[in-house]
């Protein structure tokens, strides 16, 4: 068995929602929002956070149990946390109305996210996303992302209900958004079924 800890995601941030409507990324920020703001009438900000691994050096492998995300959690204002799948394109690439929506598109990875602040805070991402993952590791696909949520309330408009998370751009985050894996990597040629290294 091998453990990979990919502590360097390839991008992190966040899509803003505004009336007009408009889409604005964020990825450059040191923390990942997810969640909105209202003004007790309207809601009117919304905020969606992503993920996005390499996950180039996994290709092959077999994983031995459910991929886990560690994090920095910044602020605890949302409820309804959840981590989403995000399989539809690698989100470095996609446009800003897309993403938005891919984030918010299937069953979540986790429901209710019970979403901590402080370092070293770690969730299971569960069955389905080793499925997922496991997929793009045998398809030789070079990335894994994920998306961060907290829905609008269905009731009240809530001049705060927000979280985040810190980002790999803030200064110190304890650890940046990181994928922690553990799986039997594809034996190398030459190595007769042993794995080297």
């Amino acid at each position: 068995m091998a453990i990979a800890i990919l502590d360097d995601p390839i991008e992190d941030g966040c899509i803003e929602l505004e009336a007009g409507p408009t889409y604005t990324r964020n990825s450059t920020g040191p923390s990942i929002s997810f969640g909105g703001w209202g003004n007790g009438e309207i809601w009117l900000k919304d905020y969606r956070g992503y993920v996005e691994w390499d996950i180039s050096g996994l290709a092959g492998g077999t994983l031995t149990a459910n991929p886990i995300f560690k994090y920095h959690g910044d602020s605890i204002f949302a409820d309804e946390e959840e981590i989403n799948p995000l399989t539809e394109e690698a989100p470095s690439g996609a446009a800003d109305i897309d993403l938005y929506g891919y984030i918010a598109s299937g069953p979540a990875y986790v429901d209710p996210w019970a979403h901590a602040k402080g370092t070293n805070k770690e969730v299971d991402l569960g069955a389905t996303a080793r499925a997922h993952l496991q997929a793009a590791m045998d398809a030789g696909q070079s990335w894994f992302a994920i998306g961060l949520q907290s829905p609008a309330p269905d009731e009240g408009h809530y001049a705060s209900t927000y979280a985040s998370i810190y980002s790999k751009e803030y200064s110190t985050p304890t650890p940046p958004p990181t994928l922690y894996v553990e799986y039997t990597p594809l034996p190398k040629g030459g190595s007769r079924g042993y794995i080297i290294g």
